[in-house]
């Protein structure tokens, strides 16, 4: 049998670990895809939600009646920003686990793309508390000014 060289040996121990690195990496490769895919879109979304909670903030300045006489939105409001503090908790908690993931690297994005998720969904949790503001003190403020609830 034919006694290898260290320089074959170590080609040959090089062209196996290409290989199993290449393997696992597309297979992290998809798993990152798809991660900052579903952190992107979720992103957008919560974007949106806090767009839509701005407008309402600065539309119920302008009412002449009360928004929530029977409190039914308030408690909609409040319930909406236990979830979303449920998923703020939730995305720290999966930021964190990719901090901890040795197999990926800084420029994957992930340590960033769930960071841009956490600031959304504080700004929007923060944000139901001022509309759900805004809705009480409208409300609070007709009554003092009519004497009644419409």
């Amino acid at each position: 049998m034919a006694r290898l060289s260290r320089t074959q040996l170590d080609l040959m121990f090089f062209g196996q670990e290409i290989k199993a690195e290449s393997a696992r990496s597309l297979s992290l490769l998809k798993d990152i895809e798809s991660t900052l895919s579903f952190l992107n879109r979720l992103v957008a979304q919560l974007h949106a939600d806090i767009g839509y909670a701005e407008e309402s903030i600065k539309a119920i300045e302008n009412l002449k009646n009360t928004v929530d006489p029977d409190e039914s939105i308030s408690t909609s409001l409040e319930e909406a920003q236990e979830y979303i503090n449920l998923l703020h908790n939730l995305l720290i908690s999966k930021r964190q686990t990719g901090r901890d993931d040795t197999r990926l690297k800084k420029s994957d994005g992930i340590e960033e793309a769930y960071t841009k998720a956490i600031d959304a969904a504080a700004y929007l949790h923060n944000l139901l508390n001022y509309l759900r503001r805004a809705v009480n003190e409208q409300d609070a403020r007709f009554i003092r000014n009519t004497g009644f609830i419409n």
